[in-house]
């Protein structure tokens, strides 16, 4: 790309300087780019640099203070080949981050652009004497769409055209596989009933009108805890759409393992047990569970239903009681809205995830198209903190307050670096897909720190939940448009052939307060009261 003379005349002398050597040493060796930013953003400008023969590219987004403020850096793919292994990723922006604070308040592009190309060169090596055993059982290294993609002689079947590890998908599937041997061994020949889902107990035991919801227990499974029972009304199965995708949400169903009758169970999907609807061969209810409980506290319930209607016939309802409980209701209905408008926020701006969202979003809405509407725009792509309700300028004025105190806290509990790793894909009640970051103890205590200095400071922390669970959501869509889709707008086979896949790797620089209702940024993201740059540990 050609260049005008002296182009950076209008950056400070010492980034001027940067950039004119940068610019000498990769023109006409590989690309340079720069590209300046409205003045009212968090940074001046990006730039992109892209040696000649290396298989990713850097991207630097300057603020106005560097080099005394670190740049934030990202790694952007290269059609010629992207560096497409998760773990080795992640271990590269973690090296660069730390060299960029080990020269802070110094010029460190170059530095880190030449950090980046030994330490890659120093991979492909080992990689290379690595790869000569496996080829010789049959593998060859083949592009496929501009990447690298590992594939055996011996099965030639199409490669996904995402960056993921296909060899851990097919050593998960075999050991579904696996699981589900024993069970039909058990079963004998004859062919099997089809069991109710759990979809479908959920269903009857929010409508079915002769039981009650509170009476029943849910245990699923945690990918990290192991199984974990809870009531059934702990979760939100109807009222999740009248909220944001940035509230934690519940369990996808396929987790579920099985439910109890107060404690008893009555559906196991493992034991393909079904009291609920005696789908099975059990000839069994939920309707013959209820009244065996009924029987046994028969006593009990009548002597309490006795004691209730003696204290009701006790009680005067008088003409005042009558009025003061007419103006509450009224009051009540005049109160405004207690639901979350704000939230605290890391936002993906790395180009592999977005670049990855977007290829499962194609693949997703080809195979479904329907769902188009409901894709995610890359732009608001984040993972929520935590969510909080702010009436006026005095609440936000004490949130953006928050978050300064903290800033010295949060920075020493992210330094030098903190990544979020994205691989794999879940859903939610079959409307949402999302893919969840690897557990990580400083993202739960980020959150944790967030909430309780709101709570000291008097914020409303509405529409948070128990457990932290943080996701970011590629496709959602609104409860009241799933008829349309069978009440299931989003099924495993829509997305099953990325749910291992590798989409990348984020680092937390930035936390932003959100507003839920105010119209979005000229970039796409949402109005943002402020930011906080957790490298700098300047607010903004």
């Amino acid at each position: 790309m050609a260049e005008a003379l002296d182009p950076y005349s209008h950056f400070s002398e010492d980034l001027s300087s940067e950039l004119e050597a940068l610019r000498a040493i990769f023109v006409g060796e590989g690309e340079f780019k720069v590209e300046e930013l409205p003045r009212d953003g968090d940074y001046c400008c990006v730039v992109q640099v892209q040696p000649e023969g290396l298989a990713v590219g850097l991207q630097f987004s300057l603020p106005e203070t560097y080099p005394e403020t670190g740049p934030k850096i990202e790694i952007v793919p290269n059609d010629k080949g992207v560096l497409n292994d998760g773990p080795l990723l992640t271990e590269l922006l973690q090296l660069l981050y730390q060299s960029a604070q080990e020269f802070a308040g110094e010029p460190v592009m170059y530095t880190l652009v030449d950090a980046a190309k030994e330490w890659l060169e120093g991979r492909s090596i080992r990689r290379e004497e690595e790869d000569e055993g496996s080829h010789s059982d049959g593998e060859q290294e083949e592009s496929v769409d501009g990447e690298l993609v590992t594939r055996s002689h011996k099965n030639k079947k199409k490669s996904k055209k995402l960056d993921f590890d296909e060899e851990e998908d097919r050593k998960v599937k075999g050991k579904q596989k696996k699981k589900k041997q024993p069970v039909e061994d058990d079963l004998g020949p004859g062919k099997k009933s089809r069991m109710k889902t759990a979809s479908e107990v959920i269903s009857r035991i929010q409508w079915d009108k002769q039981v009650r919801q509170e009476d029943f227990i849910i245990g699923y499974l945690d990918r990290f805890k192991g199984v974990i029972e809870k009531p059934f009304t702990a979760f939100s199965w109807v009222d999740i759409a009248t909220v944001d995708d940035y509230v934690t949400l519940t369990i996808p169903r396929h987790r579920i393992q099985y439910f109890k009758y107060k404690d008893q169970v009555v559906w196991d999907k493992n034991e393909r047990l079904d009291d609920i609807f005696g789908s099975t061969g059990s000839n069994k209810t939920i309707l013959d569970t209820v009244e065996m409980f009924e029987k046994e506290n028969q006593n009990t319930e009548e002597k309490e239903a006795c004691d209730a209607v003696e204290n009701e016939e006790r009680m005067e309802i008088t003409e005042e009681s009558q009025q003061e409980h007419a103006t509450l209701q009224t009051e009540r209905r005049q109160r405004p809205s207690r639901s979350a408008n704000y939230f605290f926020a890391i936002r993906i701006t790395d180009p592999v995830i977005r670049r990855c969202v977007q290829r499962i979003q194609n693949a997703v809405c080809d195979d479904e198209p329907r769902l188009e509407n409901w894709r995610t725009d890359t732009a608001r792509l984040h993972l929520t903190l935590c969510t909080m309700r702010l009436d006026g300028q005095e609440d936000m004025s004490k949130a953006m307050q928050v978050l300064k105190v903290l800033q010295g806290d949060i920075s020493s509990l992210l330094s030098p670096v903190t990544m979020l790793r994205f691989q794999g894909l879940d859903q939610f009640h079959g409307r949402i897909l999302y893919s969840a970051p690897e557990e990580s103890p400083a993202l739960a205590k980020l959150s944790q720190m967030l909430q309780v200095g709101l709570a000291e400071a008097g914020i409303n922390l509405a529409g948070n939940r128990p457990e932290f669970s943080p996701h970011m959501t590629l496709l959602k869509v609104d409860r009241r448009a799933t008829d349309a889709f069978d009440n299931t707008p989003i099924r495993l086979d829509h997305y099953q052939q990325f749910s291992q896949a590798f989409i990348g790797v984020q680092p937390i620089d930035t936390i932003h307060l959100c507003s839920m209702m105010d119209p979005p940024r000229p970039d796409g993201f949402y109005y943002c009261l402020g930011s906080m740059d957790i490298q700098s540990e300047h607010s903004i």
